[in-house]
Order: structure tokens, then C-alpha cells, then sequence
């Protein structure tokens, strides 16, 4: 009998395990986030939770898609990600 716990394409389950509490954690932040209704931070939370997004994008594309090992669509995607934030930041201040 295998003692050992079973790995997915290489990747140990407690690294998945980390990125997924990881993953939950940043959604339930955006959760909260989204309740706020007054103040400075409720104007600037929908940029935040897109940050969140962009952090959230990034540990999917590296530690359950293995896009470390292709840098140049790991920087594509979070590229495009970020340029996404930009344009929505850019149409936050003209409101």
C-alpha cells in the first residue's frame, strides 16, 4: 500500500489545498465588499474586488492550470486582466 497522498499532474494536494482556501478567502472578502453601501470605501470597493479578481485569476492560472511553465500565456492572460481593471478603473472616475 501506498502511505503517500496522491499528487494531480505534479502538483502536491497541499498546494491545491492552500490555493483553495486561498481562492475562498478572496471570494468571501469580495463577498463583504460588496455590502458596503457609504463612505469612500463603498465608492472605491467594486476596483477592489477587481483586484481580488486579477489575485484570484492569477492563482488559477498558476497553481491549477501550470501556466508557470509557459510564462508567455501567463503574461498574456494576467496582462489582459489587468488592462480589463484599468478600463474599468478609467470608467469608475468619470462617474
Amino acid at each position: 500500500m501506498n502511505a503517500q497522498p496522491p499528487k494531480m499532474h505534479g502538483i502536491k494536494i497541499t498546494d491545491l489545498l492552500k490555493a483553495w482556501v486561498m481562492l475562498v478567502s478572496l471570494t468571501l472578502a469580495s463577498f463583504a465588499m460588496s455590502y458596503l453601501e457609504a463612505g469612500f470605501l463603498a465608492k472605491i470597493s467594486p476596483l477592489i474586488i477587481a483586484v481580488m479578481i486579477l489575485l484570484k485569476s492569477r492563482i488559477i492560472l498558476t497553481r491549477y492550470l501550470g501556466l508557470m511553465q509557459t510564462s508567455a500565456w501567463y503574461m498574456m492572460l494576467s496582462a489582459t486582466i489587468f488592462i480589463i481593471i484599468v478600463i474599468c478603473a478609467g470608467l469608475m472616475a468619470t462617474l
